[in-house]
């Protein structure tokens, strides 16, 4: 356990969920793939589940990279990245690759030829990481200052948020929605004022209902067409056969690989890979599923308690938060509680971008726990000199 310990530093509770996530991935990407092997690569599973597996290891090699970089160094690393992000939000607006009536991905096929001609990556993946650090750094600078005024915030917090958020909400409203939920979480957390955190949502919920007024004006939500007519449109297909596949699960389920439901689900090794889960796994399997969610939130939680106030702790807070409910998310479109979002299931779903961005995530969390370990120890050994002398 101590060769264990050295190699994999931080909090052990986090590695294990992680490592358990990326099983699970592999077993239900490779069963929820069927169809898609048939169709873009003669019925070979198996690449699918190699191309698969490759992404996996990668999150794990760069989580445990970036456990190994000292926390307190992202401060920096995330203040110059901010501006990168804002690039690449309006390069995908510009250029992005098409899909669903919307833009989210940038094509890679023109600069790195050799990953195939349908190469892409999510910029807001990342965007969801960046903007998460920068607004932990700016929370942190200002813990020593409970009132620093409506300029600072709105200059330094407000602002930077609306803007990513806004870019993010023209093409991926639910992604905004969630980034924007995460930001005002760790402004509370991060006890900046009431007064300054409900004057933001109010904005915010102004600038969400004209948002919606235009998207419904302009006929381009399909969405909101369906959730408003999800009894008769034929589009709610999708989450019929997710609940079709969940309530056949049972309590164990059909066992591994033989889901029936995966051949008549649209998109299931993304976005509905929980209904997958369920049907072969049963409740038993859902339930274990939801609850790894619910202990990396436990642990990180753990983590404010020791580092209150901290920009570790924030930003480790930020960051689950963000990965938590977007799995809650996932989950609750999958069993009819949520209209369709699109949104994946962190770390298990299939999705390169998704899954090297969460491995880095889960990295940055066990830098800050590897950091309070460290600390741990040294108070430790002090109080054990103090008390031989």
């Amino acid at each position: 356990m101590r060769l264990f310990d050295r190699i994999f530093q931080g909090d052990r509770g986090i590695w294990m969920v992680a490592w358990i996530l990326a099983l699970i991935s592999l077993l239900c990407v490779y069963s929820a793939t069927s169809v898609v092997a048939i169709k873009d690569y003669g019925g070979n599973n198996t690449f699918v589940l190699m191309k698969h597996a490759v992404f996996v290891v990668a999150a794990l090699v760069l989580m445990f990279g970036a456990s190994r970089v000292k926390y307190t160094y992202y401060s920096n690393i995330f203040n110059l990245l901010f501006f990168v992000a804002i690039v690449l939000l309006i390069l995908t607006q510009l250029f992005g690759t098409e899909s669903d009536d919307a833009r989210r991905s940038l094509s890679l096929s023109k600069i790195l030829p050799f990953m195939g001609p349908n190469a892409s990556f999510m910029p807001n993946e990342f965007v969801k990481i960046i903007l998460i650090g920068f607004i932990a750094r700016k929370i942190a600078l200002r813990k020593d200052n409970p009132d620093p005024g409506w300029k600072d915030i709105c200059l330094n917090i407000m602002l930077p948020v609306i803007f990513v958020v806004g870019l993010i909400a023209t093409e991926n409203l639910s992604t905004a929605v969630l980034l924007f939920a995460t930001c005002i979480a760790m402004m509370f957390v991060g006890k900046i004022k009431m007064k300054y955190i409900l004057s933001f949502v109010g904005i915010a919920v102004l600038f969400l209902a004209l948002f919606i007024c235009i998207k419904f004006m302009t006929g381009s939500s399909g969405r909101q067409t369906t959730w408003k007519a999800r009894i008769t449109n034929t589009d709610n297909y999708q989450k019929d056969y997710a609940k079709a596949a969940i309530a056949t699960g049972g309590i164990f389920g059909k066992l591994p690989g033989k889901s029936t439901e995966r051949n008549s689900l649209p998109k299931v090794e993304n976005d509905c890979i929980y209904a997958i889960v369920v049907e072969e796994y049963g409740l038993v399997g859902g339930v274990i599923v939801l609850s790894l969610y619910l202990i990396l939130l436990y642990r990180v939680v753990m983590i404010m308690v020791k580092r209150p106030d901290s920009f570790g702790a924030i930003l480790s807070f930020g960051l689950i938060l963000c990965i938590v409910m977007q799995a809650f998310i996932n989950m609750g479109v999958s069993v009819g509680l949520l209209p369709t979002t699109g949104q994946n299931l962190p770390f298990v779903s299939r999705g390169g971008t998704s899954m090297i961005c969460t491995g880095i995530s889960f990295g940055i969390i066990l830098s800050v726990t590897r950091d309070i370990n460290k600390n741990d120890e040294k108070r430790k050994e002090l109080e054990q000199v103090q008390a031989a002398d």
